[in-house]
């Protein structure tokens, strides 16, 4: 605390906030206008690319309304999509299972029969146990985080999928 008292009433102190203040203030001024171009062709593009993506939909729409044989493979698409979605949480989950099951292995090393319990527990015991399951444990549960979000990724696209496909389908039904 006494240092920093001794700091704020040094000058030396202040003219380097007033410098540093000023550099920062002189670089806002320099990147506010290039940042705010950049922004507004970003918008430009996206407003662009999702007009792109609406009337892509439009055509698909009109696609499922009229080909009555093109239907199933929408449906096939989304049953895919469903089951790719399955695959990614199984896996995720299974990644925090198995990281589970190694921080377990390394708890307990003399599970099981007692003469492999013997050798594993001393291949594990000549291993750094923290750092090895620090390790097994943040890559399975790395690889199980991605996996989840890929998994429920996949089920967001297939859930907009089937909901557009039904709305689709009652339009002609409708008709």
């Amino acid at each position: 605390m006494e240092e920093i008292v001794k700091n704020i009433s040094s000058i030396s102190w202040w003219f380097g906030v007033v410098f540093v203040g000023v550099v920062v203030s002189l670089i806002a001024g320099y990147l506010k206008p290039r940042i705010d171009n950049w922004l507004a062709n970003y918008s430009k593009s996206r407003k662009n690319r999702n007009e792109k993506e609406k009337q892509e939909w439009a055509s698909e729409v009109s696609r499922l309304q009229l080909d009555d044989n093109y239907r199933p493979l929408f449906a096939s698409r989304i049953t895919h999509l469903h089951g790719r979605s399955n695959f990614f949480m199984l896996a995720g989950m299974s990644m925090f299972l198995i990281s589970s099951v190694f921080s377990l292995l390394f708890q307990f090393p003399n599970m099981g029969d007692p003469k492999v319990a013997k050798e594993i527990a001393t291949f594990i015991s000549s291993l750094p146990e923290d750092k090895i399951l620090f390790f097994i444990r943040l890559l399975t549960s790395l690889i199980g985080s991605i996996s989840l979000l890929i998994g429920i990724s996949y089920f967001k696209s297939s859930e907009k999928l089937q909901k557009q496909f039904e709305d689709a389908v009652e339009e002609v039904a409708t008709r």
